[in-house]
């Protein structure tokens, strides 16, 4: 195992793709397997499969604007042709509010490079809403 600044980089390219709801990049970076798999914060943010992951995030970016990240801290690792990243950052909403996310994130390299074949994102909630 060992540090991976590519994919911390390549994180930062997503973000600032994200940003401008720049759809182009995402065939770029998301793999186009069948297995890939996104999974949002929301209960029903569920996708699979890569063409499905970059059409809705493609649909979302141009629906909603731009949603800058600030304050990201990736940290990235890599074993041959398998790379994880995990970052804590937060998006900056429309109108100004700043709601804090993490991410974790498979990437799997290939004859084009590094693309992300599984992420998951959340938001944390305290162990205190479910009585502990």
């Amino acid at each position: 195992m060992e540090p991976a600044p590519e994919l911390c980089a390549l994180i930062q390219r997503y973000y600032a793709a994200s940003a401008q709801g720049e759809a182009a990049f995402l065939p770029e970076f998301v793999s186009a397997s069948p297995d890939a798999l996104l999974i949002g914060t929301d209960g029903e943010e569920w996708w699979e499969g890569g063409e499905q992951i970059a059409r809705t995030w493609g649909e979302a970016w141009s629906r909603r604007g731009s949603m800058p990240i600030e304050s990201s801290q990736p940290s990235a690792f890599r074993s041959g042709d398998m790379g994880w990243l995990t970052d804590r950052a937060s998006w900056r909403l429309p109108d100004g509010r700043l709601v804090s996310f993490r991410l974790t994130a498979v990437f799997e390299r290939g004859a084009g490079g590094w693309r992300m074949v599984h992420a998951h994102f959340s938001l944390g909630v305290p162990n205190s809403r479910f009585g502990e």
